[in-house]
């Protein structure tokens, strides 16, 4: 399946995206805060860009996401489609967590903006692969005694009992895993299934035709 319709935009996008998820990591390491408007930055540009890519998608005749058909205007509600679906449920599962006291309400907005990059699919990649990241991190934290910076009074970010950890590292790193096995093709890492060539048949021809006796 692809993506995105331009390998440049391609590459763009998936820069970008790696960029924002770094910032809200570099932010909550030093800060022990991921700011809110970072978070609706991530959020509104991960529209945008779906809008961006649906549309294009759509113009040029190719699926988006769930609305059959090839036109702009569908391929704009598709792209939305798509981030809304992202947004959505990466909000539901971490609020979920929240309220759980398992994860930071910090982390709930950055994962939800996330997903309104990389849809509900995507979300799912990410957050399965970041758990493990994030014990690992928790490990290395223990291991080394790392100090977190100290938490800002004024933010009311709701610390997690069990896990007094940042967790934007590992998302971070997962967004950037993740990204490159779900874009592969479209970031032309890997080349696209290319067809089986035809199976010879007996010992005749590659396309099944009878040999010929030569004279």
């Amino acid at each position: 399946m692809s993506f995105f319709p331009d390998p440049v935009f391609a590459w763009i996008s998936f820069l970008a995206l790696v960029g924002f998820a770094a910032a809200a990591a570099y932010t909550d390491l030093t800060r022990a805060i991921i700011p809110n408007k970072l978070n609706l930055t991530i959020l509104a540009a991960g529209v945008l860009m779906n809008l961006v890519r649906g549309g294009w998608l759509g113009a040029t005749g190719r699926p988006v996401w769930v609305l059959d058909g090839g036109n702009v205007w569908l391929g704009l509600i598709d792209g939305f489609l798509f981030s809304l679906a992202g947004f959505a449920l990466a909000f539901a599962v971490l609020t979920g967590l929240w309220l759980l006291t398992q994860t930071g309400a910090g982390d709930v907005k950055l994962f939800a903006a996330l997903g309104a990059w990389v849809g509900a699919y995507g979300f799912v990649g990410v957050w399965v692969v970041s758990l493990p990241l994030l014990m690992v991190w928790m490990g290395v934290k223990a291991a080394f005694g790392v100090k977190g910076p100290k938490q800002d009074k004024k933010s009311g970010r709701r610390m997690p009992k069990g896990m007094r950890t940042t967790y934007s590292l590992p998302i971070a790193v997962s967004v950037f895993l993740c990204g490159l096995w779900i874009y592969r093709v479209d970031l032309q890492i890997f080349p696209p299934n290319a067809p089986a060539p035809p199976a010879n048949v007996g010992n005749g021809s590659p396309d099944g035709t009878p040999p010929t006796n030569p004279k």
